[in-house]
């Protein structure tokens, strides 16, 4: 009987030894994970109207994003050419522009991004292209030589919207929309 006893006692302590050096690190990880804080916030990013010309937030004004300044402009730095890159000296918005292949280039030497929306002011969808070299273009595909121009034939119509947002080197995002017709 004492032999019994003592396989008892021993498979008691056994699991004891067991059991703490499972709980002890597993308590550990439970006060550590308490001790952090809460969970982060999801922060989306702010969506700016494009109806509101010539407005322009200031940081204070930004709940979400307290350092970016978002400007709404006139599109002055969005210009054409039925020529080429180089060419682009024509502004886009309220022209009338040919069907066929134009080069649409924004040029500011102060950019890192410039995104661009085809007839989607404001760019709640994709953009239909996102530009990270000199000089920023909208194109419809790639050549051999050169960047191919943005193919109007494709475009409707009459009136037609190109929304840019720029976003500079300091982080200053700037919008500009852009009113043309396909003629």
């Amino acid at each position: 009987m004492r032999s019994g006893t003592g396989r008892v006692l021993s498979a008691v302590a056994i699991a004891l030894v067991v059991t703490a050096a499972v709980t002890v690190p597993m308590a550990y990880q439970a006060r550590s994970a308490r001790d952090t804080g809460p969970a982060p916030s999801v922060v989306s990013e702010p969506s700016i109207p494009a109806q509101v010309a010539g407005i322009t937030l200031t940081r204070d004004q930004l709940v979400d994003e307290p350092a970016r300044i978002v400007t709404l402009e006139p599109a002055d730095d969005v210009t054409y050419s039925l020529s080429g890159v180089g060419e682009a000296d024509r502004e886009l918005d309220q022209a009338l522009v040919p069907r066929g292949d134009v080069w649409v280039v924004v040029e500011r030497p102060d950019a890192a991004v410039v995104r661009f929306w085809l007839n989607d002011a404001t760019g709640a969808g994709a953009p239909d292209q996102v530009d990270q070299q000199v000089p920023f273009t909208l194109v419809s595909g790639p050549s051999d030589i050169a960047p191919a121009g943005l193919d109007t034939a494709a475009l409707p119509a009459g009136r037609n919207t190109l929304l840019v947002e720029i976003t500079s080197t300091d982080g200053t995002v700037e919008h500009q929309v852009a009113s043309f017709r396909i003629g």
